[in-house]
């Protein structure tokens, strides 16, 4: 397993390898538009999941703007993908992956909630279990969000 920011290597891997559409019917975003637009950003979030040779899930957001104290509030994840070849070896694990490394590099930067935007409706009771709150829009959901606890 390995936990690794986004760079070119890894839009070869995604373009070779996920084709088509995602086996859940959701997701198949193109990655590429997203992640060069977060490589022009410091304060962006992007994370490859890899086991081994395999790429198995991606992510990308970014960090709120500093306070009057000079702290970043929140983490948001705008975009989470797992391969879309449904025997990778992480399926499954992903999001718990993501919001795990999202709530370490939120915690590095003192920031005090993590914010998942717009999930997917499938993935609503997962991240309530993680302890997130939604927070709706008629009936639309927003986003999730939790406290990054110090």
């Amino acid at each position: 397993l390995r936990l690794a920011e986004c760079d070119p290597h890894t839009l070869e891997v995604w373009k070779a390898t996920w084709g088509g559409g995602h086996p859940s019917g959701w997701g198949g975003w193109d990655w590429e538009p997203l992640l060069r637009r977060a490589w022009k950003h410091p304060s962006s979030f992007h994370l490859a999941i890899w086991s081994d040779r395999v790429l198995c899930g991606l992510a990308v957001g970014r960090v709120s703007d500093k306070d009057p104290n000079g702290r970043r509030n929140t983490v948001s994840i705008d975009y989470i993908e797992s391969a879309h070849d449904p025997a990778h070896p992480l399926r499954g694990a992903i999001a718990f992956l993501v919001v795990d490394a999202a709530e370490t590099f939120g915690r590095a930067l003192q920031a005090s909630h993590l914010r998942l935007v717009e999930p997917l409706p499938g993935v609503l009771r997962l991240y309530e279990q993680l302890g997130f709150t939604t927070v709706w829009h008629g009936e639309r959901a927003l986003y999730c969000e939790r406290r990054i606890e110090p």
